[in-house]
């Protein structure tokens, strides 16, 4: 599923400027895997959570631009073919959230070059 909004707002008069968002979400109810013969559920596995999604949110003004954004992952076991208690005292891996912000600058230039620095924030 995705979702998309976009609009021009006038916070400084006379800039030019965007503000945008979009959000993505997986909802994985059933991702089978073939190998020799065997069919296997994947679904929760450290490849394909049940549940992930993704928020962005860009605004721009002029020729600076800032970036947010946030991605959920579902919690996973570590390995589907363990059985908990007997192989693994714990077989699942706790859900996680990650944030990135990016600061950019566009050139305005024959090159037509965009500058970012970015930053990486996990809990």
């Amino acid at each position: 599923m995705q979702g998309r909004y976009r609009l021009e707002p006038d916070f400084f008069s006379g800039q030019s400027e965007t503000l945008s968002r979009r959000a993505l979400v997986y909802l994985g109810d059933n991702s089978t895997t073939s190998a020799a013969g065997t069919v296997q559920d994947a679904t929760q596995s450290q490849t394909r959570p049940e549940f992930s999604g993704v928020v962005t949110s860009t605004y721009t003004l002029g020729t600076w631009g800032l970036m947010m954004q946030a991605r959920y992952y579902d919690s996973v076991m570590n390995n589907k073919l363990w059985t908990e208690g007997r192989d693994i005292d714990d077989n699942w891996i706790a859900s996680q959230t990650t944030f990135n912000t990016a600061l950019s600058y566009e050139c305005d230039n024959d090159l037509h070059r965009v500058f970012a620095v970015a930053a990486d924030f996990r809990s």
